[in-house]
């Protein structure tokens, strides 16, 4: 199974990160926020232990943040295909069976841990989703005991003198599905092993425990964590409702991610503890917020345009932006659409909705590249110009950039003519009424912050 060396340096792989890296941060997302990169200990037995929501994007938010190789572990099971097998291999990913795969593929895992081992022992960075399987939810969810066997088999392995550290990592996505969307990726502070070394002598199960807790608890405080299952929903849409008065509670004044990902984290707690003591009330909020969110649904908008105060002004220019740029986005369009719906449309027959970035992602890193030494190639053969041609490919990514945005821009536009239209109705003085009821029952939950 060619993995004996996979933790060694590899300049194929490292011109293929670099590669990535940029695609990752400059073209697939928006924005990129890294956190807590000087958590990581450097020269030490590291496992980094993140939560897991979109399969491998998961690992390439990790890969992405800085310059090194970690090897990862993910299920065995997307392994099942020799070509991907490969793939996989090269991006150092090695495969990891559960009982589902088949009592007999368990037996396959000792080589794998012992794998694990050296690559501790070696001081080389080794990662693992100790969920063990991804979920789209903002949620942490169970963490599986192999994190904390591999830990103290490395360690046991080194009489107890490896000084392993487990570094949590929150991984945030704005959308889960959506090219040009935002990621943060942050990185707690690392729990020490040793402090459990003497329990794990002498009762390894409390020590198994107790390293899943900590775990546990270091993941959650770097990601948006909504355990509570019944009003799951309505936490997610008082992150968009009320986003900009928490961020002000919290002493800033725009919405920056960094900031609204503390903000989000405090209102989370906050509505927690109000959900404890005040259970009726909690009913009543979560029942208008459903309200509201299907209202706005219903009407085919979104809150930031209830939100934001009419401006026919405003509409105006920027319907004027708009057309003045249209040969902006039509050229984008034209130069970028093949690349750009290819995958898309290899991802539709896809079960698993949280894979289709990771394959969007995979094919957008090569395809684009290529279609663009294409254009290239044929402007030169037809223009005799280079600097014609290098002209023009140099222009294409940044219009293709711009007419994505301009489409979303567009059905934003068109959603505040809709509102517009029908400001004075019934419907929108209701839905303006709803969203002022929230607000304000929001700010008295709030009121400590």
């Amino acid at each position: 199974m060619g993995f004996h060396n996979i933790e060694q340096q590899s300049f194929s792989y490292e011109l293929g990160r670099i590669h990535a890296t940029f695609m990752h941060k400059f073209i697939f997302y928006k924005k990129i926020v890294v956190t807590g990169l000087e958590n990581i200990p450097e020269n030490e037995a590291v496992i980094l232990v993140g939560n897991h929501q979109n399969a491998l994007m998961d690992a390439m938010a990790i890969i992405c943040t800085r310059r090194w190789q970690p090897v990862f572990l993910a299920r065995a099971d997307i392994f099942q295909n020799p070509i991907v097998a490969k793939l996989l291999m090269a991006i150092k990913i090695l495969p990891v069976y559960r009982i589902r795969d088949g009592k007999e593929s368990l037996q396959k895992n000792e080589e794998i841990f012992k794998k694990n081992v050296e690559i501790l022992k070696n001081k080389k960075f080794f990662c693992l989703m100790p969920e063990a399987s991804h979920e789209g939810v903002r949620r942490l969810r169970t963490i599986q005991k192999g994190v904390s066997r591999i830990a103290f088999q490395a360690e046991e392995e080194s009489d107890f003198k490896l000084g392993l550290k487990i570094v949590p990592v929150g991984i945030y996505y704005s959308n889960y599905y959506t090219f040009r969307s935002i990621l943060q990726v942050n990185y707690g502070k690392p729990i020490e092993i040793k402090d459990l070394l003497e329990t794990f002598k002498t009762n390894p199960n409390q020590a198994h425990n107790e390293v899943r807790k900590r775990i546990a608890e270091g993941i959650s405080e770097q990601i948006i964590d909504i355990q509570n299952e019944k009003y799951y929903q309505t936490y997610e849409n008082l992150r968009e409702i009320y986003d900009l008065n928490m961020i002000r509670k919290t002493g800033k004044s725009k919405v920056i991610q960094a900031d609204k990902f503390i903000a989000d984290k405090k209102m989370i707690s906050m509505l927690d503890e109000f959900d404890k003591y005040n259970p009726a009330e909690m009913e009543e909020l979560n029942s208008k917020v459903t309200e509201y969110a299907e209202n706005v649904k219903k009407q085919n908008i979104r809150d930031w345009v209830v939100e934001k105060k009419k401006s026919w002004a405003t509409l105006l220019l920027q319907f004027l932006f708009m057309l003045l740029s249209f040969p902006i986005f039509l050229f984008g369009v034209v130069n970028n659409i093949i690349p750009f719906k290819i995958p898309k449309l290899l991802t539709r027959k896809m079960k698993d909705p949280n894979f289709h970035t990771s394959v969007e992602f995979g094919l957008f890193t090569y395809l684009f590249p290529i279609f663009y030494i294409i254009i290239f190639a044929l402007l030169w053969i037809f223009s005799h110009s280079i600097l014609f041609s290098l002209a023009y490919i140099i222009i294409v990514p940044f219009t293709g950039i711009f007419a994505f945005h301009y489409w979303i821009w567009a059905v934003k536009i068109f959603a505040k003519l809709r509102y517009y239209l029908k400001y004075n109705t019934s419907e929108m003085k209701n839905l303006r009424n709803l969203r002022s009821e929230i607000i304000s029952k929001m700010d008295i939950i709030t009121q400590k912050g």
